[in-house]
């Protein structure tokens, strides 16, 4: 039972490592100490103490959880596991407090995995779970659910341990991951090992071995596989099966390119069994073999068992020279493997003791919060005089804004009723005229000119009604009305004038303009330039489409403004210079209220007796 719960914890372990592939994207704070957890763990641990810092007095708790996980990262490297669980666990609870739950989910696979190297079942299976609700990245989902079949295999629940590898194998054949599925195998090559099947077991882990389509793997994604091997030549009864599995698994490393050291390993255990079998030439093989792997690269500990072996097995032979020789290359890099051990412990030391200054550090800034905060709470009562003065100033301000606001909204309302009294002074004065063109119809006995004009006219008064309670309507909807007014005054005066209508097809019929805004001015020009003519007349209104505005001209070749002027009554002045008053004053107001940029121009049209009169007028867009 000893040697299968060993056998479990290496499994375990491997599993840890296959869970650390998945690398993880740190703030910019963190990513230079994450680079250099691996050759300067201490160095990265004091890295990560001052983001904590600063993270905690900036209440950036997502970053505070984040530096948390990455310092459990760097114990589970250096085989601190209660370290690292001690660390991602207050991870934890910052980043779920904050619901952080992809990096919570992160934390719980991280947590489970150590949970499953310390032989801790209901802890991993509990932390597995946690992971598989919060993630939504399917591959994690996954691996949880493999970390959960390696905790059913723990419990020794072969069956269930059985049918989760299955449903994760699945999921592996879909994406094509073969490298995991042929992990998943050799952990299936496990259950039979421990269910007594070891012909099945050989079997499922050749498959696993050969399901790799890559012809170099990293050790880490070779460890499942060799720790399967292990286990077979534990279950092995005879040294001829245990020389073909080590065989076996010396050409799969040599296959997968894996570093020599691994397979300087395999070489010694191999010389170990011709050793034991007598097997003296395969022996002499293996080790020089051996030694053709060694240079400077190869790790001083292995470079000493190499040694160590050919020294006493040229002793055996009774080669004293070489026995001589290679004694004191293995002596030689024993001493380095006691410095390269001193050293490793050094560093868990000032790992160890580190850790301790990074709950130091954060103690401090939680004090100097603490005493900040007290601090402020002293300085309450001032701050509430001096912010009620403020407020009373403020108010004082604030009271003079209200009255000035006041002021400019009265006189705001004003204009606007100023405005509408101009619109409404305009409307009585154009229905006048128009009742005065029906009257001279009825007058002059013509019914049926009468009749089409009243039809025509009860469109317009329908339109004009309509725009009337309107302060602004579309310029087609202005021109409808141009066109439908100037049909009837063309009908009353017929043998005064002719007219035409132009209409740029670029024009924007949809902007807005006033209602009525352009009517004055054509009846201005029927009314005074056109109906004293003493021959027939001509009006043209036109709309030109500009870049930034629409130009609409009225053009007529009537009497002109002078002579209009001297014909006049003096009621008829008052009324034009009210009407035309009017428009200007509108055009004004309207400038002024509403932002906009209306241009009026009225000059003579042409230089000659009948001067008559052109108006342009600028719509902005």
């Amino acid at each position: 039972m000893k040697k299968i719960g060993f056998i479990l914890f290496l499994s375990l372990l491997t599993f840890v490592l296959i869970g650390q592939q998945k690398e993880q994207v740190y703030p910019k704070a963190l990513e230079k100490a994450a680079l250099i957890s691996v050759k300067s763990p201490e160095k990265a641990i004091d890295m990560v103490k001052a983001v904590i810092s600063e993270s905690k007095q900036k209440r950036d708790w997502l970053t505070e959880g984040q530096s948390y996980y990455l310092l459990g990262d760097i114990y589970e490297k250096n085989n601190q596991k209660d370290l690292a669980l001690y660390r991602y666990q207050q991870a934890l609870s910052l980043l779920s407090s904050n619901r952080e739950d992809k990096w919570a989910a992160l934390t719980n696979f991280k947590i489970g995995n150590i949970h499953l190297a310390l032989n801790q079942e209901n802890q991993a299976a509990n932390a597995f779970t946690i992971c598989k609700d919060l993630t939504t990245s399917e591959d994690l989902k996954i691996q949880c659910q493999e970390g959960l079949a390696d905790v059913a295999v723990l419990l020794g629940d072969f069956q269930q341990g059985k049918q989760l590898y299955n449903l994760t194998e699945g999921y592996y054949q879909r994406s094509t991951d073969t490298l995991s599925m042929a992990r998943v195998n050799a952990k299936k090559a496990e259950l039979f090992i421990f269910s007594g099947d070891v012909d099945q077991a050989t079997q499922s882990f050749n498959n696993s071995i050969n399901a790799l389509s890559s012809t170099k793997l990293a050790p880490r994604d070779y460890t499942p596989f060799d720790k399967i091997n292990r286990l077979l030549l534990d279950s092995s009864k005879t040294d001829l099966k245990r020389i073909e599995l080590r065989q076996f698994n010396l050409n799969n490393k040599s296959r997968f390119q894996l570093p020599a050291e691994s397979l300087i390993e395999e070489q010694l255990a191999l010389a170990a069994l011709y050793r034991n079998t007598g097997k003296t030439t395969a022996l002499e093989q293996s080790i020089q073999a051996a030694k053709g792997l060694l240079d400077e690269t190869i790790d001083a500990e292995y470079r000493a068992k190499v040694f160590q072996l050919a020294s006493e097995w040229s002793l055996e032979k009774g080669d004293l020279i070489n026995a001589r020789k290679d004694y004191q290359q293995y002596l030689a890099e024993n001493e380095k493997v006691i410095r390269q051990k001193e050293a490793e412990l050094n560093q868990q030391i000032a790992i160890i003791r580190n850790q301790g200054s990074v709950d130091i550090a954060a103690k401090e800034v939680d004090l100097a919060m603490k005493d900040r905060e007290l601090l402020q709470n002293q300085m309450y009562t001032q701050n509430i005089i001096i912010i009620s003065l403020g407020i009373l100033l403020l108010a004082a301000v604030i009271s003079l804004i209200l009255i000035l606001r006041s002021v400019r909204a009265r006189k705001r309302a004003n204009e606007l009723l100023q405005l509408r009294s101009l619109r409404t002074q305009m409307n009585p004065h154009f229905i006048f005229n128009a009742l005065n063109s029906v009257n001279n119809f009825i007058s002059q006995h013509d019914e049926r000119a009468a009749n089409k004009f009243l039809a025509d006219f009860s469109k317009l008064m329908r339109m004009v009604l309509d725009f009337s309670q309107r302060d602004f309507i579309t310029f087609e909807e202005e021109t409808q009305l141009l066109q439908l007014y100037l049909k009837l005054e063309q009908l009353r005066f017929r043998d005064k004038f002719e007219y035409q209508f132009e209409q740029d097809p670029a024009t924007d019929t949809s902007i807005e303009i006033p209602p009525m805004l352009i009517q004055p001015f054509i009846e201005n020009a029927v009314w005074h330039g056109l109906r004293y003519k003493t021959e027939k007349g001509f009006l043209k209104v036109s709309i030109k489409a500009g870049e930034r505005c629409t130009i609409v001209e009225i053009a007529d070749d009537g009497i002109g403004r002078l002579r209009s002027q001297a014909l006049k009554t003096k009621n008829q002045n008052n009324y034009q210079s009210t009407g035309l008053r009017n428009a200007q004053e509108r055009i004004a107001l309207i400038n002024k209220l509403y932002s906009k940029n209306y241009q009026l121009d009225i000059k003579d049209f042409q230089v000659t007796t009948d001067a008559g009169t052109l108006v342009s007028i600028q719509i902005p867009h």
